[in-house]
């Protein structure tokens, strides 16, 4: 997969949502999400979850997300908790990232 460019689909002082697009040799595309949350309290979060929600309504096609940390960092089992809960999944697959680091590979997608 080759990259084609990133996507800013909503910036805003608490959030911004990110997209990373990947093409094969046969067209198909790989979209790798970013999530950065700037501002951390629980109306902040309240936000997220509606702009998400509307985001996935205007973007419903299967979406993938690498952790930002290593699994051994102590804040990971807090990461994980906020992205379940946000619909991401698991894939059971490894992603060895620039660094070095192998990651767990999550999706979302819509109805599934």
């Amino acid at each position: 997969m080759e990259y084609v460019g990133t996507h800013y689909a909503h910036k805003t002082d608490y959030v911004t949502f990110a997209l990373d697009e990947y093409r094969g040799a046969e067209g198909q595309q790989m979209l790798l999400a970013h999530l950065h949350v700037h501002q951390w309290s629980p109306s902040s979060l309240k936000r997220i979850r509606h702009d998400w929600a509307l985001f996935r309504e205007a973007i419903p096609v299967p979406l993938f997300a690498l952790p930002m940390l290593s699994t051994e960092d102590p804040a990971y089992p807090k990461w994980e908790r906020f992205v379940t809960s946000m619909g991401w999944r698991p894939t059971n697959q490894q992603v060895l990232c620039l660094d070095g680091i192998e990651r767990p590979l999550f999706t979302h997608t819509i109805g599934k």
